[in-house]
C-alpha cells in the first residue's frame, strides 16, 4: 500500500497498523508484511508497505484489507493482486 498524504499521517496509524496486522498473524491471515526501502539507502523511508495474507475470495481480501487502519483512515490506499505460491524454502 502507498501513503495518501505523506508519512506524517502514516506515521500517525502506525501503532494500530501494527496491531491490527499482529491480530491478523495470531488468526493465521496473515503470510508476510513489511516497509518497502528505497533504493538510494540516503533516500527516507516513504511509508510505503507490502502486505501478503490469505483470503478465501477477493470480497474476504477487500473486506481484510478495508479494516486495516491506515486504509480504514485513508493513510494508504491499496491495490490486490492475486498471487500463487510456488515455491517456499523451508529449513
Amino acid at each position: 500500500s502507498i501513503p495518501v498524504e505523506g508519512i506524517a499521517t502514516v506515521m500517525n496509524h502506525l501503532n494500530t497498523h501494527l496491531a491490527y496486522w499482529a491480530e491478523q498473524e495470531n488468526k493465521k491471515v496473515l503470510f508476510a508484511a513489511g516497509p518497502v526501502m528505497p533504493r538510494d539507502k540516503h533516500e527516507a523511508w516513504s511509508g510505503e508497505g507490502f502486505i501478503i495474507f490469505r483470503a478465501n475470495s477477493e470480497e474476504e481480501a477487500v473486506q481484510i484489507a478495508d479494516a486495516d487502519p491506515m486504509h480504514k483512515e485513508g493513510a494508504r490506499q491499496y491495490h490486490l493482486d492475486e498471487w500463487l505460491l510456488n515455491h517456499l524454502l523451508t529449513d
